[in-house]
């Protein structure tokens, strides 16, 4: 299954991340640059793709939203 998890830098979202990871899913992390680090056991994992974007910006969210949609719904 294809996995979205805003705020995926966050305690809650990097939590989140490694559940999700553990059952074979395939994760795409959308989250600030800051508190990245909680994703440093994770980065690495070929079914893990982290972006950083601020949600509070439309338009940069959604740029990257367009990006990772592309993964979710193929042509």
């Amino acid at each position: 299954m294809n996995v979205l998890i805003t705020g995926a830098s966050g305690k809650l979202g990097s939590e989140l991340v490694k559940t999700f990871l553990k059952r074979g899913d395939r994760v795409y992390g959308i989250g600030r640059k800051a508190g990245a680090e909680n994703l440093a056991s994770m980065i690495d994992d070929a079914n893990f793709k982290y972006t950083t974007c601020d949600v509070a910006n439309w338009q940069e969210s959604g740029e990257t939203l367009k990006t990772i949609m592309k993964d979710f719904i193929p042509d």
